[in-house]
């Protein structure tokens, strides 16, 4: 009997433990997406908030991650300018990414979410179907999905400025890494550097000239 009640006792222990940690999480949340408003925005904030606080409870239970890590995706996505909507679209495929092998962490997986919506200029929802094909690549070949957000942040803005998408990106970088092994970093650099001497009008004229090739209609065309 004393050590049934020694083991309830822990449990009961364990779960005040628990909630006290998701309330400093959620108080967190909460400056960071009401912070510095007033009057009708803040409102709207708070309800913002309010709905958000549902969604990571409930996609806690669906989807067996703890709370706490789910509440840690979603500052880490309201930090970067995220809310309502979009936020909660993006927070419900990084929490349901933890569930295969691809991504390292949930909040490894707000960082990737957020590179490639800033550096292609994705909706949430492009951003999800997005991570689904860094996903796809990773399970299938020899190339890790932390290294095509790597990538993504050092090259994707030049990659996408001469007209490439995400998925040609991270098809580029695969192929690349199939083929040579290279380090990550080393990769995303020559992506950048082959895509910013395409973009330069000399090597555009030389190329149209000599070889009677269009690269920035041939590219935009892929």
């Amino acid at each position: 009997l004393a050590q049934v009640l020694y083991s309830i006792q822990a449990q009961i222990s364990q779960s005040v433990r628990d909630a006290v940690i998701i309330d400093k999480e959620f108080t967190k949340l909460n400056q960071v997406i009401t912070g510095g408003l007033g009057g009708q925005e803040l409102r709207i904030a708070e309800q913002q908030f309010e709905n958000l606080k549902g969604q990571i409870l409930d996609l806690g239970r669906s989807f067996g991650v703890l709370t706490t890590e789910v509440a840690g995706s979603a500052q880490v996505l309201a930090q970067a300018g995220l809310k309502g909507k979009e936020l909660q679209t993006i927070l419900e495929v990084v929490t349901k990414s933890q569930l295969g092998p691809s991504f390292a962490s949930a909040g490894e997986t707000s960082e990737a979410a957020i590179a490639i919506m800033q550096q292609f200029g994705l909706t949430a929802n492009q951003v999800a179907d997005a991570l689904g094909g860094v996903n796809r690549l990773s399970a299938k070949y020899a190339v890790e999905a932390q290294g095509i957000t790597e990538a993504v942040r050092r090259a994707g803005g030049v990659f996408a400025t001469a007209g490439g998408s995400i998925d040609e990106f991270a098809a580029a970088f695969t192929i690349v890494k199939e083929q040579t092994r290279e380090a990550d970093e080393s990769i995303a650099t020559a992506l950048r550097n082959i895509t910013q001497r395409i973009q330069r009008s000399s090597v555009q004229k030389y190329l149209r000239e000599t070889l009677n090739v269009d690269i920035v209609e041939d590219f935009n065309n892929i």
